[in-house]
């Protein structure tokens, strides 16, 4: 299982698929979602027999937004994001609760192959930019990165 947006992410750049020439926090935001639901589909892909999830936890209230120092740009946003979460965002138990249930139940794992998960425990969409040809180039580009011989 992993956790990150899935179904959520944008489009693939094939010209800079490491995301060097243009970086911004918003691309990276659309890219690594992407990349993730690609990722597990690879993975089902070369290995049949095993069930992998992507999910989208959604909002969880979580300490994460306390940790930002305050004298960072983004504590500017640590007050409002700390109040949101706590007023619409899941509680950290039930988020876990809700993957750990998807981890167990034959709801996934009778079903092999990759799964995207939203953050009510429920199937979601791939996205329109989710093609074997993206699969095919991102892992292509992984494995270059990570110098990984075929």
């Amino acid at each position: 299982m992993s956790v990150l947006g899935a179904g959520t992410g944008g489009s693939v750049n094939y010209k800079d698929l490491g995301e060097r020439k243009k970086y911004s926090m918003m691309r990276m935001a659309s890219t690594f979602p992407l990349y993730g639901d690609l990722m597990v589909d690879y993975y089902s892909q070369t290995h049949p027999n095993i069930a992998f999830i992507h999910t989208e936890p959604g909002l969880v209230d979580t300490n994460l937004m306390s940790t930002i120092p305050d004298d960072s740009f983004m504590s500017y946003f640590k007050k409002p994001a700390l109040w949101l979460q706590s007023v619409v965002g899941t509680t950290a138990v039930k988020s876990g609760l809700i993957h750990m249930n998807a981890l167990v139940s034959d709801k996934f794992s009778a079903d092999k192959g990759y799964h995207l998960m939203k953050s009510n425990g429920g199937h979601t969409s791939k996205v329109k930019s989710h093609t074997p040809k993206a699969v095919a180039e991102v892992i292509k580009h992984t494995k270059q990165v990570l110098e990984i011989e075929e």
